[in-house]
């Protein structure tokens, strides 16, 4: 015997042999449960289909990129179409190389939560990053892509100074493997043949930097190489080197191709065409723009602009250095970060400063004259580092001096009482506040505004004494970053000064000027010191001016007035490489042969050796930006062509219809299943999808319970449950929490990291669909309809109509078949995906009467759409739901169909499926779809053939082995979407009468 409970808590002792055990397999087909009666109420039909089509809605707008759409990110469109590309190629090596803080984390933890989604019990990812990143990744898979729970398991986060041996066996192990900052690599060549071999043949790999090629060709090679080892050989190293040389004259062609050039025109053309007689696609774009410029259009004539991007975008696809390489520019996206609104200084004061640089200049022009004649000779070269050393420190530790001189660094022949001064004034300066009093006066003066004050030292020592300076004088606390060494969890520093309004002053000291993301709001950078390194400089306003709205960075430094070194090298900074108005991350090289130049004159000229340097850099026609436009015309070859929106219309739109998704959501989850919602606590609203909630799963022993199994619930859920939260126990199951609202998800306060959002792909709602696909509840419903004044077509007391919701998608085993492709999970995965973007997946009804026919009358179908109303409820119709107390009054009524209603039921169905393929708008949308994606193809693959014709050897090779099997998957595209797939999502029977349901307890 058992005991079983029916609707209604209606509990009933039967015999075992009276019970049928439903399996754990998805329902296939609803028909067979309408055929056999096994009907719920259509109020479970109606909210199960509502909240399937949202998420089929998110699937189709996301095209198939739910690790896109379930992070807890902004949907910014440079990023879309880096992951985008990505995810649409079975085989994801690439080089992820957008400029400085454009988002390349943001782009790689998308790639790498879609793969644990693809592979959730398969998956091995492992990440290389800078010792300062470590803990820093961690927080970002945590958070932004909820990966939290995989960390030290299937997920790894190591650190390149980890030892050789160990990040080889890691590697090995790695189906996926992220290389942070990957340009390090290269500069430690042990490390780099230890793990050259066992990245090349990594599954999937993403290389991190944005190290430009130019000036830096050996290394950005071997980052290639990494990539494609036969494409990219070690051993072509100086074919690689003539070929980004020959790049030169095509990136400065295609820069010309601007409206303000209008007049040029001909000429950026004619040197094209020469160029590339053969490149069909070139010649079919140029015609057009000769054209339009012969004219003479505006320069703002919208048909002109439109012509020359088409143009670019042809030669940039075609002509990148390779394929692999996604790279967005800052001055495309320029609305996306804040910009850099210069240098104030502030001078000072300060008599120890001006003795310690009258005793350099002593000691300098002293072994200076010692080598005189001998420039050339090992002893100058010892002086000119030590000059090097001393003017260094001189502009960051003064005190440091002392350890130089003590050390024996510092020497020469002569000037010897010059070095016995050397130290105590170094000692002298240390010992002096005029320094930290100017900052306190420039901190209170600040702080006055509605800004947040960023004060970056070099020297640990140096910035521990500023923050405890700065927090006795202060009324407002004063946090110091320190690296962030072990648990990933424990709130630092910098999150404070981040997140809480009354945190408004952070002293950094060297260690925070890689890695750490201060972006957002209105912050002020204050340079304590200016180190005799630009690109430190460039590095500790990177944390700044990243990706993300924010106001202008403001920058401000201490300028010593008595010390004419530190006024030369903040003119050069400022006047020479303008670091203080731009980013000049791409300019590191340069940077570095102007430094060892600056470092073999610098002996002799001293403080002219700075100012001759800024001379020579800056301006219009200066070293810097000479090299700019040159770094920028090559960038600008591997750029990516985003359209406005990125494609993203559709997606913003449902994404962003918050309400729907909670409507959706409470209709099945809550009001259906008595699944409860937990709203977040003191909040006030409670406005169900508008602030963040939990899901709790009850099980009491008596009293209303969550129609969900426990023991299939927690078969499914266990590992998304928060057993931590607060009154969770065995009886009462909760998850983290929830927000439909993505901006709610993005900046919650006082709430953990790692909210989620209701989206498709999110684990948690993902099971919940797995849950409804084994549970027929929702699938197959039939209610009997009472409307008054309804005119029976049959002649019968009830008209039957039949309604089928079918889900439309591309057929991929149509695909694989016709492009003659194994079918293995990554590439049957990349070719849903590329379904669903080429097809958007889509929910289509179909209504048939008793007679197997297409309802099309929009008055009978607007009766038949109406929502059910429960029989006691009022209304101009009445419902009655057919449970299995009412089907036996339904064939007791003598409705022909009701004689053979098992055999019936499977025709309708077929006679559905044929109306929906008859359909002329579904006809329609399925050649649009192929028309589109012929029309995108198209342009692929004449710019790989273009490319071929273009290149010899093992890249023409590799292209041409590339352009043949792309044409075979799109042919194989065309056919899955032009004959997609159709399954059954729902069916309801309605019984339309003008006559009540009657009879016993009807």
């Amino acid at each position: 015997m058992a005991q079983v409970r029916f609707a209604n808590h209606d509990d009933r002792i039967l015999p075992t042999e009276a019970l049928q055990v439903r399996w754990d397999h998805p329902v296939a087909d609803p028909c067979a449960f309408l055929a056999e009666r096994i009907t719920e109420s259509p109020a479970f039909a109606e909210a199960r289909t509502r909240f399937a089509r949202t998420m089929i809605c998110q699937r189709g707008a996301c095209g198939g990129m739910s690790g896109l759409i379930s992070s807890v990110i902004a949907l910014e469109p440079h990023q879309v179409e880096v992951v985008r590309r990505v995810l649409r190629d079975p085989v994801q090596r690439y080089l992820l190389a957008d400029e400085v803080g454009l988002g390349k984390t943001i782009e790689a933890g998308v790639l790498m939560r879609q793969y644990v989604l693809d592979d959730p019990d398969g998956h091995r990812i492992l990440i290389l990053a800078p010792p300062a990143l470590v803990v820093q990744w961690q927080r970002e898979l945590r958070a932004r892509f909820l990966l939290g729970y995989a960390l030290e398991g299937s997920i790894q986060v190591l650190s390149l100074n980890a030892a050789p041996e160990r990040l080889l066996e890691q590697v090995r192990w790695a189906g996926m493997l992220v290389v942070d900052e990957a340009h390090h690599l290269s500069r430690n060549p042990v490390l780099y043949q230890t793990l050259r071999e066992a990245i090349t043949i990594a599954p999937r790999l993403l290389l991190l930097s944005a190290t430009p090629a130019l000036h830096n060709e050996r290394g950005f090679l071997e980052m290639l190489h990494l990539l494609d080892p036969d494409v990219f050989p070690l051993s072509d190293e100086a074919a690689f080197r003539k070929r980004i040389e020959h790049r030169q004259g095509l990136a400065e062609a295609v820069a010309g191709l601007v409206p303000e050039n209008l007049l040029q025109l001909d000429v950026f053309l004619d040197d094209l065409a020469a160029r590339f007689p053969d490149d069909d696609g070139l010649r079919g774009l140029m015609d057009p723009v000769r054209a339009i410029a012969q004219a003479l259009p505006d320069e703002s004539d919208p048909v002109l602009a439109e012509a020359l991007s088409a143009l670019r975008a042809h030669l940039t696809e075609t002509y990148r250095l390779d394929r692999r390489i996604l790279r967005n520019r800052r001055r495309d996206l320029s609305f996306l970060t804040p910009k850099r609104a210069g240098l104030t200084r502030i001078p000072y004061h300060c008599v120890a400063t001006a003795r310690l640089v009258q005793t350099i200049e002593t000691w300098r022009t002293g072994a200076a004259a010692s080598v005189y004649g001998r420039e050339e000779s090992m002893e100058a070269q010892v002086l000119g580092d030590c000059c090097h050393q001393v003017v260094a420190a001189l502009l960051t530790d003064p005190a440091s001096i002392a350890d130089l001189t003590g050390s024996g660094a510092v020497c020469a022949p002569v000037a010897d009482e010059a070095l016995d001064e050397l130290a105590p004034a170094a000692r002298e300066v240390q010992q002096s506040e005029e320094r930290m009093r100017a900052l306190l006066a420039v901190v209170k003066q600040e702080l006055q505004g509605n800004v947040k004050l960023v004060i970056f030292c070099t020297i640990p020592s140096i910035a521990d004494a500023i923050a405890g300076f700065l927090a006795n004088a202060l009324p407002e606390p004063v946090d110091r970053h320190r690296p962030a060494i072990g648990d990933a969890d424990e709130e630092q520093p910098w999150e404070r000064f981040c997140s809480q309004t009354d945190h408004r002053v952070l002293v950094c000291d060297a260690a925070a000027e890689e890695g750490l993301n201060l972006q957002g709001g209105a912050k002020v950078v204050i340079h304590y010191d200016l180190p005799l390194a630009p690109n430190r400089i460039e590095q500790r306003l990177g944390r700044t001016d990243r990706y993300g709205s924010a106001d202008p960075i403001r920058s401000i430094a201490l300028c010593c007035a008595d010390d004419p070194y530190a006024t030369a090298w903040a003119d050069y900074l400022e006047q020479g490489l303008g670091v203080f108005q731009r980013s000049i991350a791409s300019l590191q090289y340069l940077i570095d042969d102007e430094l060892r130049a600056l470092t073999d004159v610098l002996l002799v000229e001293g403080i002219d050796a700075l100012r001759t340097l800024t001379e020579r850099t800056g301006g219009p026609k200066g070293t810097a930006a000479r090299e700019l436009r040159r770094i920028e015309d090559q960038d600008a070859l591997d750029a990516l062509s985003v359209t406005e929106d990125g494609g993203l219309a559709d997606l913003d739109a449902v994404d962003g219809d918050w309400r729907k998704v909670a409507a959706s959501l409470k209709g099945w989850l809550t009001d259906i299943l008595q699944v409860e919602t937990e709203p977040v606590p003191a909040n006030g609203l409670h406005w169900f999808g508008y602030d963040p909630f939990r899901f709790c799963f009850r099980y009491p022993d008596r009293g209303q319970r969550t129609l969900i199994p426990m023991g299939r619930m927690l078969s499914v859920l266990l590992g998304l449950l928060d057993t931590d939260a607060p009154g969770a126990n065995s009886r009462l199951l909760k998850t983290c929490w929830y927000s439909c609202r993505r901006p709610a998800a993005q900046s919650v306060d006082g709430l953990p990291e790692g909210l989620h959002l209701v989206r498709w792909g999110d684990e948690l709602v993902d099971r919940i669909q797995r849950l409804m696909d084994l549970d027929d509840r929702g699938r197959a419903a039939a209610l009997w309809r009472m409307v008054p004044d309804h005119v029976s077509l049959s002649g019968e007391v009830a008209d039957l109509f039949l309604q089928f919701d079918f889900i439309v998608e591309t057929d991929i085993d149509l695909v694989l078949r016709n492009a003659d492709e194994p079918d293995e999970a990554p590439l049957r995965t990349a070719l849903a995906r590329r379904g669903d973007m080429a097809l958007p997946p889509f929910y289509h009804r179909v209504w048939v009467d008793g007679d197997l026919s297409p309802v099309v009358d929009s008055a009978l179908l607007e009766r038949l759409e109406a929502p059910y109303l429960r029989a006691a409820a009022a209304g101009p119709y009445r419902d009655w739901n057919l449970n299995w107390e009412r089907w036996p009054l339904v064939e007791g009524l003598g409705l022909p169909v009701m004689g053979a209603w098992r055999e019936w039921l499977p025709r309708a169905r077929q006679a559905a499926e044929a109306i929906l393929h008859r359909d002329s708008n579904l006809a329609e949308r399925c050649e649009r779809a192929v028309a589109d994606a012929r029309q995108s193809d198209q342009g692929r693959f004449a710019r790989l053939r273009a490319r071929v014709r273009g290149h010899v050897g093992t890249d023409a090779a590799a292209t041409l082995a590339l352009l043949a099997r792309e044409e075979r998957i799109a042919s194989g595209l065309y056919a899955g979407m032009r004959a997609p797939r159709v399954t059954l999502g729902t069916v309801v029977a309605v019984f339309l009468s003008a006559q009540p349901l009657v009879g016993q307890d009807a």
